[in-house]
């Protein structure tokens, strides 16, 4: 089905380490640690020191890793045997047929849970943002796609009346796909039967899963605002600022290559999540008395409240805007092209749009034609 024209608004809900989640706890070594420090927006859903690696391919690259091996510089694209020679400790899971297996089993129920806000949901398991998800429709050249990234699409045009603005519905939809996510993860099990160290409820499985929403007018617009709006909630995470404040470092895990630094976006008058409490108060325990006899109080930890999840809304009319400044790596581009491009000065994602698209056919082939389309 298609999700783009005609006026729709399209929201993207992006699991980012959905795949790495499932596939742990059907890992008995790696059942039972508990995560190192809070729960971060970024991914403190998972266990330490653990990533699923594409098995089969001449690198094995990393697809999705846990927050711990990322802040240390193991991201996803990293070669397997470049991560083991720096942290040969982590645990590195296959994500062979079996996994996949199980994380589709565990994805259909967690996107049917959306079932109630739209009678049009694409799941979009291991398939480029912007393309159409049919069967046999592969990555563009030269493109390397995440199996286990889980991503679903849906058609939220005139909802507002129920849910109010979009920034709203995002975080409505965002509290839904946790839950889900949550429940259908928790009934993944090992497949050899076997206990876990730290018994058969994990440390780690009282985190919610991390789960980022972007709602704009069509599949990859959506797409680029989940991402943001998660690179957002990694950099206030890492750095302690405002999320719209602090600069957004954009990993598009499905493209090979080098990560991708955009320049700073306008934040959409909608589009800023909704906060907790207070500036004054965040951070700091605060006292409620309540109507008890004695001297009775409740202390709340502000800090310990989790954050809201990351959203972010690009308004009608904004795709333009919003895309126009954004670097060629947000683009499912072959590397050869994309450094080609670049060599001739074309650099964002604006520039790339503005070519003929006929130009961009007889130069760069069919493989081009997709990206420029999206951009």
């Amino acid at each position: 089905m298609e999700m783009t024209g005609g006026g729709r608004r399209i929201a993207c809900i992006w699991w980012p380490r959905f795949g790495l989640r499932v596939a742990a706890r059907r890992d008995p070594l790696v059942r039972g640690r508990a995560p190192a420090g809070p729960v971060r927006p970024d991914g403190g859903d998972t266990p330490p020191g653990v990533a699923l690696f594409r098995p089969g391919t001449r690198w094995q690259e990393l697809l999705q890793c846990s927050a711990d091996l990322e802040d240390a510089g193991v991201v996803p694209g990293t070669p397997l045997k470049e991560a083991q020679a720096r942290y040969p400790d982590a645990r590195y899971l296959p994500c062979d047929d079996e996994s996949l297996a199980a994380i589709g089993a565990a994805f259909t129920p967690t996107v049917a849970a959306l079932a109630p806000y739209s009678p049009t949901i694409e799941p979009a398991l291991g398939v480029v943002p912007g393309l159409s998800g049919r069967a046999g429709e592969g990555p563009p050249p030269g493109v390397t796609v995440d199996p286990a990234r889980a991503v679903a699409f849906l058609d939220v045009a005139g909802l507002e009346a129920r849910y109010g603005p979009e920034v709203d519905l995002a975080a409505h939809l965002a509290s839904t796909a946790i839950e889900a996510a949550a429940a259908a993860s928790m009934g993944v099990a090992s497949p050899v039967g076997v206990s876990p160290p730290g018994g058969a409820d994990d440390a780690w499985d009282g985190a919610p899963p991390v789960v980022a929403v972007g709602i704009a007018e069509g599949k990859f617009g959506a797409w680029v605002a989940a991402a943001t709006a998660l690179a957002r909630a990694e950099a206030s995470a890492r750095a302690g600022a405002s999320p719209t404040e602090a600069p957004r470092r954009l990993r598009w895990r499905e493209i090979a290559g080098p990560d991708a630094l955009a320049p700073d976006l306008p934040t959409p008058a909608r589009g800023a999540p909704p906060t907790r409490g207070t500036p004054a108060g965040r951070g700091r325990a605060r006292s409620v008395p309540l109507p008890l006899d004695g001297p009775t109080k409740v202390v709340l930890a502000a800090a310990a409240m989790p954050p809201p999840p990351p959203v972010l809304v690009v308004p009608p009319g904004g795709i333009a805007g919003f895309l126009g400044d954004l670097p060629l790596a947000t683009l499912p581009l072959a590397m050869g092209v994309r450094r080609a491009l670049e060599r001739l000065g074309i650099r964002t994602l604006g520039r790339f749009a503005a070519l003929p698209a006929n130009a961009v056919i007889a130069r760069y082939g069919a493989a081009a034609r997709h990206a420029h389309r999206l951009a």
